[in-house]
């Protein structure tokens, strides 16, 4: 959850739902300080949308036209809490217009239609036209964490997302059809991703604990 590597532009996430779309702001006001040819991405979920700072968040932003590309993955489920039970609107997108922004609604699932669709974006964003509000409808597959059983959903409905919407599959299966992929090169691909995994828990398992001392290292407030 929490990845950081600053070298590749990855500024890092927190623990506080919302916490990041104010930390985006800042590095949008960076990027236009600095007259740089840069595009700030920020991720949240549905329930971060219902938080203050989205909102005061988006309309600075707007404000200042800052190189911002806002990405709502809408999971349906803010842990336990079903979107449409505690949003004003149908979808994150449509609160767009009352920042005088576009909002668009995309299949989360669908990679091509997300890769271009944020491709779009950021040639918008980088001729300083402001920023935008991508809503991506997606699904959560497990529960919120290692204690969340998911009462408050039924096993059909998470397995009719993963036989029919797993983005994975029909990734692969439109690459197949078009010629893209076969069978033998998809499981070399799979064979080798599952082995990469494998080699980073071992990884992280036979390495030594962190010394209690840098608990506080790089804490400001």
């Amino acid at each position: 959850m929490h990845i950081a590597d600053v070298s590749l532009g990855i500024l890092g996430a927190n623990g506080i739902v919302g916490g990041g779309l104010p930390m985006a702001c800042g590095v949008g006001l960076s990027i236009k300080y600095r007259n740089a040819n840069q595009v700030c991405v920020v991720f949240f979920g549905d329930g971060a949308s219902n938080q203050g700072t989205f909102h005061e968040s988006v309309n600075f932003a707007c404000a200042f036209k800052l190189p911002l590309i806002f990405i709502c993955e809408n999971n349906l489920y803010a842990i336990s809490v079903l979107y449409e039970k505690v949003a004003a609107t149908p979808n994150v997108a449509d609160r767009a217009k009352g920042y005088d922004m576009p909002g668009v609604i995309i299949d989360g699932n669908d990679i091509e239609e997300v890769y271009s669709t944020v491709c779009d974006a950021v040639k918008r964003v980088r001729k300083g036209e402001g920023p935008i509000l991508i809503e991506g409808k997606t699904y959560r597959h497990l529960g919120h964490g290692a204690s969340d059983h998911r009462p408050y959903r039924t096993r059909d409905e998470e397995n009719r997302w993963k036989s029919e919407n797993d983005p994975i599959n029909r990734l692969k299966e439109a690459m197949i059809a078009s010629g893209q992929l076969d069978e033998s090169c998809y499981e070399k691909i799979k064979e080798t991703a599952l082995a990469d995994a494998d080699d980073a828990l071992e990884y992280a398992d036979s390495s030594p604990k962190p010394d209690p001392k840098d608990a506080l290292k790089y804490i400001y407030v």
